[in-house]
């Protein structure tokens, strides 16, 4: 039940950047925002393969680089974990 909200929220907040299966390669960096410096990060590159859960949940609540937190748009915590176990 955990992967299963955790894919439904991933796909409503995180792929539209990262990606439905993660490449980093989402709809946004396609339709012409991808003028930033950096693109939106994959999370099949060695370095995300290594993060641990603790900083993939930092990173989703308080943003990292040009990724802004979603601490204000996943509010359940409960939903923010299942997002970081569906990854």
């Amino acid at each position: 039940d955990m992967l299963v909200r955790g894919q439904s929220r991933y796909n409503a907040y995180c792929s539209p950047c990262h990606g439905k299966t993660g490449n980093g390669n989402g709809f946004i960096s396609q339709r012409g925002l991808g003028y930033w410096s950096k693109l939106p990060a994959s999370f099949h590159t060695d370095r995300l393969k290594r993060e641990g859960d603790g900083e993939l949940y930092n990173t989703l609540v308080n943003g990292k680089g040009i990724m802004y937190g979603y601490a204000s748009r996943i509010q359940d915590i409960n939903d923010r974990w299942a997002v970081i176990a569906y990854v």
